[in-house]
Order: C-alpha cells, then structure tokens, then sequence
C-alpha cells in the first residue's frame, strides 16, 4: 500500500470542484502531511469545503493555499476548524481578500497546535486592533501580525 505524504498542485486550476474533492479527502485521508494548493482560484466555496474537511482530517500538517482568491467567507470554515483541529502547524493564507482577522484570533484562542501563520498581502481591515498572540511556551513565526480580537476604540 503506497501513501502520499506530500502533494504539490500548485497551477493545476482545480477550482470550486476541485476543491469539494479534496475536503472529501480530507476527511477519509490519514497520511498526507502537507498539501500546496496555491494560485487556483478556489474562492470562498471551495475554502469552506477544504474547512470541512479540516474538521475530521487527524494527518495534515501544513496547508498552502496561497492566492486563492479568498474572502472572509472561505476563511471562516478554515478558522472554525482549527478550533477542533489539532494537528495543523502551518497555514499560509497569504495573497487573498481577508478583511476579518477577528476570525483568526478566536481560532487562536483555543488552537494550540499552529506555528505559522502566513496572512501577508491581504486586505486585513484597519479598524480592529492588532493584538500579537504569543507565549514563550507556543513559538509562533507570524509573517505578518495579525491577531485581531477587538475593535479599536475611536478618538472624539
């Protein structure tokens, strides 16, 4: 019986479809370590499917789906799965349209499990506070400090 413990299908524009199939293999694959799934355009429904099927998966430790076109929507599905999930370690969201990094920051809350976090070159909305969630017992490399758990209070 082979495995496959890494899979690169970066530009394969595998799509909304594409993306169905892999939260379903998420949820029945035990071995695949790391999946690169960048620029292929994706977009929120094909997020939330690979979300769901982050939910289940007990195997996967690093997800790249850099570029993808990604809003808050497609985000939200990911970020409540690391809530349950405990064995991602990297994330890389980075190049998409992520406006609410208050998402982010409940996940972080209760995740223990994630070390990286790539969000660079998103659209991270400048009206919430950026709050840095780190401890000398969690190491966490952040490309781009955002842990948004709160709104900035406004000057009169």
């Amino acid at each position: 019986q082979m495995c496959i413990r890494d899979r690169n299908i970066y530009k394969n524009e595998i799509g909304i479809e594409g993306a169905y199939a892999i939260g379903e293999a998420f949820k029945a694959n035990f071995a695949l370590a790391r999946l690169k799934c960048r620029d292929n355009r994706i977009g929120d429904k094909g997020a939330k499917a690979i979300g769901e099927g982050l939910k289940a998966n007990k195997a996967l430790r690093e997800l790249d789906i850099y570029g993808k076109g990604i809003g808050d929507e497609g985000v939200k599905i990911t970020f409540e799965a690391l809530k349950v999930n405990k064995t991602l370690t990297k994330l890389n969201l980075r190049l998409n349209r992520v406006r609410d990094g208050k998402i982010m920051g409940e996940a972080l809350e209760v995740n223990r499990a994630l070390r990286v976090l790539k969000v660079k070159l998103n659209a991270i909305d400048d009206e919430l506070s950026l709050i840095h969630i780190s401890e000398p017992t969690r190491p966490l490399y952040i490309s781009y400090a955002v842990f948004c758990l709160k709104k900035k209070k406004k000057k009169k």
